[in-house]
C-alpha cells in the first residue's frame, strides 16, 4: 500500500487508504492523532497491536511517501523511503475482506485533511529496496 500525502491535519485520526469491514482481513494506512499533526500508522486490521506506528509526527505541511507492507507475519512502515523502527510481528491474515477500498476517509469517519497523490495497492509487499528507489527516483513522491 502506497501514498504520496500532504497532509495538515488536526486531532483526531485521519485515513489515507482503509480496506475492509472488520477484523482480520482489512487493511489501513492512516495518521493518529498527535499533538496537531500527522503521525503515520500501518494496520493490518483495526487493533493497534496488529500494526506499526511512525517514528516521528509530521507538521511541515510537505509531500511525503508513506508505504505500509505486511509479508507474511511482518508488518511495516516506511516514511520518504525510510524503515521506521517499530516493525513488528502481527497477523499474517491476507486482505480477505468483501469491503469497498476507501481513500481519504474510512466508512465516512476519520476524514484525511490534505492532498493524497498516487495511491497504490500491490499484490505483494515491496522490499524496502524498491520503496528506497521509488523515493528517490521521484516516481513515489513529488
Amino acid at each position: 500500500r502506497m501514498s504520496v500525502i500532504k497532509s495538515s491535519i488536526g486531532p483526531g485520526h485521519a485515513t489515507v487508504i482503509h480496506k475492509g469491514t472488520g477484523a482480520p482481513g482489512a487493511f489501513m494506512l492512516l495518521g493518529q492523532d498527535a499533538d496537531n499533526g500527522f503521525k503515520p500508522s500501518f494496520r493490518v486490521s483495526y487493533f493497534s497491536a496488529d500494526g506499526v506506528v511512525g517514528n516521528n509526527t509530521i507538521y511541515d505541511n510537505l509531500w511525503h511517501l508513506l508505504v505500509g507492507t505486511r509479508n507474511g507475519s511482518t508488518i511495516s512502515l516506511y516514511v520518504d523511503g525510510q524503515a521506521q523502527t517499530d516493525t513488528k510481528n502481527g497477523k499474517s491474515n491476507d486482505v480477505t475482506s468483501s469491503g469497498n477500498v476507501d481513500i481519504g476517509d474510512m466508512i465516512n469517519s476519520y476524514y484525511f485533511n490534505g492532498y493524497l497523490d498516487d495511491v497504490r495497492i500491490y499484490s505483494r509487499a515491496l522490499s524496502s529496496q524498491e520503496v528506497s528507489s521509488l523515493y528517490n527516483s521521484g516516481n513515489g513522491c513529488i
